[in-house]
């Protein structure tokens, strides 16, 4: 749902294997992931971020998208 527009985006002209789709991937993961961190606990957000956790399911989920 949240990959979708993206998806959209960077298909028009599509480039396999391209660097910077995904550090675009990446970087959209990033924030559904704070945003989904943010909307279920405001007050722990901080120490999400500070955890492995949200950094790795961020880069995990932008390679399967890149892939």
């Amino acid at each position: 749902m949240f990959a979708a527009p993206v998806q959209y985006f960077l298909n028009r002209n599509p480039k396999r294997f391209n660097a910077k789709y995904l550090l675009i991937y990446i970087f959209f993961s990033f924030l559904v992931w704070l945003f989904f961190a943010f909307i279920t606990d405001p007050k722990n957000t901080l120490n999400f971020l500070m955890g492995y956790e949200i950094y790795l399911f961020s880069v995990s989920f932008a390679v399967i998208f890149w892939i």
